[in-house]
């Protein structure tokens, strides 16, 4: 599960989330870039990530990787 917030520039946005799993228990050094890009970050120690000033946030993609057991790479498309 992942929880999204959008706040708003004129022509970028800043997302900010928590990715948690099955149990709603933050999930540490997960790493989220947008997708065809290099902008990215790692969760925090309670799951919690922002990366900030995505131009067009609206159209992009999320790509969150895990070398959790098991592997898993999500996606996710943000929010209009």
């Amino acid at each position: 599960m992942l929880i999204l917030l959008i706040t708003g520039k004129m022509t970028t946005q800043n997302v900010t989330g928590t990715v948690v799993d099955e149990q709603q228990m933050s999930i540490p050094g997960v790493m989220v870039v947008v997708k065809g890009t290099e902008k990215g970050t790692v969760t925090d120690v309670d799951g919690k990530f922002e990366i900030k000033d995505i131009p067009n946030a609206s159209a992009q993609t999320l790509v969150f990787s895990s070398v959790r057991k098991p592997y898993k790479t999500s996606f996710a498309g943000l929010p209009d």
